[in-house]
């Protein structure tokens, strides 16, 4: 791992320096609150929210007004100053989820209200030519109140994927934004533009109350184009692997969030819900144009959609103090549409001759419904704080694939076309369930915490083999049923009343994915040398004997809480069983098998039936040191402190390619008294991937990462400047500069899936020359918003 800074030292040294930096920092704190005679209330020590789902200790909660003050667009910059989490990016398709201590994509749990944003489908074998991949987007975070972002395992919160971590998001309510008790109207408007994307938004925001009613709208359009790399606006926009600056991108996308809720008095409520969320980006795929396509263009949509019920009782009886009911139903969408023209590719029809080039288009769209319903309880005895409660879920995956063909370069369809294309995965449908119960236990005076939580998921999942285009000529594919127990334990202990020493241990798991159980098995055809027969032999099957995937977590940290400071530190070891990945294996070892070519003029024999299996497999062991701190050096000043270090390999001693480098950041913010503005500064800075640290995933599909990254990227320090001003009471302008003082930088999470050649292979195409350049991000740039209320 490459150092931050430019001291000569190891890893481990370089991770223990920000530590020693904090502690200094610290100690200058505590020793100025000793001096002064009057003390200060600290800024921001801790970020709370109405509603905080996990127990965990390392925690961090983001509220709406860290979200607007940060003018966060999207999820890459709700993370962007919280080391150790990042979003992967995957090209054209966007994100596929977070990162968090080195894991990603569904093995990092998202909800929405306690709701699943789906799971995600990318066959490896299918990502290099980047004609689909259904990931878990659909969030516009401007209709979100909190987003808790959960470091380490927590299935008791949040369910199957929260291997490594938990993001849980919560919307926005009608409270939020009324005054307590009374009958009352608040109407805001927000518009921000940023220069990076040329992104403009425009958000609506709507509350009332008028008698045992309350109400919320929120209504957000965003319309912008292609994040800008450093080098655009000053290279040309050739087309191939070579070229140095994004491809242009159109999207558009909006969101509406609207909740009712009826008080029928001070013990009861009832409310509905409903989500949409669209988005539409079409893409000019410059960089793929070689000798296979003249043009590739691309129209993508996401949907999300959602309604829901809920009912809450406050009843204060022996068996609980607090109930909640919830049903939701949720579809999330994902299409893909790929328009190409190509070299070659229209074979002579019926009544068409052959047509040299030609148009060619790929539909291709991917459906999840989910049904579930919730009955959460609370219940608060003597010094016990018990949750517990039951879900119930129907879920249900439909996937299509349609290719179309046409006359030439006209819009007149081929002879025999659309051609309607094969499956990935089977139509299926899952059934599951899942108990829950948690109970956090004060002692000794409140000064010691005891937390007990214990889950258990049952899965069943039931393909359809009766549509044609899924086949399974091996015969693997057919009802699967699992089960999932797990459990979280923990206890903090303030031994003075500034100092807290905690520990906590939990197991998560991830479910097997419809892609993980039934990715398209595939046979092919040979000959049985001693008797001259044909025989089907297997290539890639179905395995109904998965187990879902399993971490094992312990961590211990210290934290060190004064009025004016906040110095905490913590060290965590993940364990990770069961992962799922394919696995090669031979059937009938001892029988001999002959393949020849079409033709019949080259034939090969071979012993045995040699097939790939989705298996459980893999270990990782995950290690890491954590640090924070926050002070107010004087009631206007405040400075803040972040820093993430963590290496994981495989059982095998091979690096885990989705750790993400060390990171961290320093901010320095003041705060006026009259408290009208403030400014903030941030510097974020990273380190690089080591080369050796960097190996592939899958030779078969990605090459060696281009090497310009290890030799001129990676590590860097980019500084943000931040400034909010409330122009009356009702109306406030916030300002942002960032990578303030232009620096040129790519972060590992972009080039990650990229490889070197000259070939448009690769999950996002290849580079060659200087064409690394594309994945730079921006240099200087700025964002801007207004809102009004009242």
């Amino acid at each position: 791992m490459k150092p931050v800074f430019s001291l000569r030292c190891s890893s481990r040294q370089r991770a223990l320096m920000p530590l020693a930096l904090a502690i200094s920092l610290v100690n200058l704190a505590h020793a100025q609150e000793s001096a002064s005679e009057t003390q200060l209330a600290l800024n921001k020590v801790t970020i709370s929210a109405e509603v905080i789902q996990s127990t965990t200790e390392n925690t961090r909660v983001l509220d709406a007004a860290d979200i607007e003050d940060n003018q966060a667009r999207n999820l890459d910059d709700l993370v962007r100053y919280i080391p150790g989490v990042a979003v992967d990016d995957m090209g054209r398709f966007g994100s596929n989820g977070f990162n968090i201590r080195g894991l990603d994509g569904d093995r990092v749990a998202i909800t929405v209200d306690g709701l699943s944003l789906g799971e995600t489908l990318n066959p490896a074998s299918n990502a290099p030519y980047e004609f689909f991949s259904s990931g878990r987007s659909g969030i516009d975070i401007d209709a979100m109140k909190t987003v808790e972002i959960v470091k380490g395992a927590d299935s008791i919160s949040a369910g199957s994927g929260a291997l490594g971590g938990a993001v849980m998001f919560v919307t926005k309510d009608p409270a939020d934004y009324l005054k307590p008790g009374v009958n009352d109207t608040h109407l805001g408007i927000k518009l921000g533009y940023a220069s990076a994307n040329e992104e403009t938004l425009a958000t609506a925001t709507l509350a009332n109350r008028t008698g045992n009613w309350e109400s919320l709208l929120v209504y957000t359009l965003r319309e912008g184009h292609e994040t800008e790399s450093f080098f655009s606006g000053s290279r040309p926009a050739i087309p191939g692997t070579a070229r140095e600056i994004p491809d242009p991108v159109d999207y558009d996308n909006d969101n509406i969030l609207f909740k009712l809720y009826y008080n029928a008095n001070e013990n009861h409520r009832l409310g509905f819900v409903a989500e949409k969320y669209n988005a539409n980006v079409q893409l000019d795929n410059q960089t793929r144009l070689n000798a296979s396509y003249l043009t590739r263009t691309t129209d993508d949509d996401v949907e999300r959609e959602r309604y829901g019920i809920n009912y809450l009782w406050q009843a204060n009886n022996r068996l609980f103090d607090e109930l909640e009911w919830r049903y939701d139903y949720q579809t999330a969408y994902t299409l893909g549409h790929t328009h190409m023209t190509v070299p070659t590719g229209c074979p002579a029809g019926a009544d068409t001759p052959a047509v040299a080039p030609c148009h060619r288009t790929e539909h291709r769209d991917y459906d999840q419904e989910l049904h579930k319903t919730v009955l959460h309880l609370d219940k608060k005895l003597a010094n016990h704080n018990i949750s517990y409660g039951v879900s119930l879920e129907e879920k249900s995956m439909t996937y299509a694939d349609i290719k179309t063909r046409y006359v030439g370069t006209t819009s007149e369809v081929g002879v025999g076309w659309p051609v309607i294309g094969g499956d990935f995965v089977p139509d299926t449908d899952i059934s599951a369930y899942s108990i829950y119960a948690r109970d956090q236990i004060s002692l000794v005076d409140n000064r010691l915490l005891l937390n007990a939580g214990v889950r258990f998921d049952h899965y069943d999942y039931s393909p359809s083999l009766n549509n044609p285009q899924y086949g399974d000529n091996s015969g693997t594919v057919g009802d699967v049923t699992f089960s999932s127990p797990t459990w979280q334990l923990g206890a903090s202990w303030n031994f003075t009343p500034h100092h807290v020493l905690w520990i906590q241990a939990g197991a998560g798991f991830r479910a097997p994915t419809v892609e993980n159980m039934y990715f398209s098995p595939s046979t092919s055809i040979a000959t049985e040398v001693s008797s001259g027969e044909q025989v089907d032999l297997w290539n890639t099957v179905s395995n109904p004997d998965l187990d879902a995937e399993e971490s094992r977590n312990i961590e211990i940290g210290y934290r060190w809480q004064g009025d004016r400071y906040l110095f905490g530190v913590s060290a965590y070891r993940n364990d990770y069983t069961n992962f799922i990945d394919y696995n090669t294996l031979v059937r009938n070892a001892n029988v001999e098998y002959q393949t020849c070519n079409s033709a019949g003029t080259t034939c090969t024999n071979f012993f045995g039936d040699e097939y790939d299996m989705l298996d459980n497999i893999g270990e990782v062991t995950v290690e890491g040191i954590e640090v924070e701190g926050q002070w107010s050096l004087t009631e206007q000043v405040h400075l803040r402190l972040a820093y993430a270090w963590s290496e994981g390999e495989e059982k095998d001693g091979t690096p885990l390619q989705s750790i993400v480098p060390a990171s961290g950041i320093i901010g320095l913010g003041y705060e006026a008294a009259s408290g009208r503005w403030g400014v903030e500064t941030n510097a974020v800075f990273s380190a690089g991937k080591d080369e050796e640290d960097a190996i592939a995933v899958d030779t078969a599909n990605f090459t060696q990462i281009p090497a310009d990254y290890f030799t001129d990227y990676g590590d860097f320090t980019v500084v943000d400047l931040q400034a909010r001003y409330n122009i009356t009471p009702n109306l406030k302008l916030n300002l942002g500069v960032y990578n303030l003082f232009d620096e040129e930088y790519i972060r590992w999470q972009r080039i990650r899936f990229v490889n070197q050649g000259s070939a448009a292979g690769g999950a996002r195409g290849g580079v060659s020359e200087d064409g690394i350049h594309r994945y730079t991000e921006p240099g200087r740039n700025y964002r801007v918003s207004l809102a009004y209320h009242f």
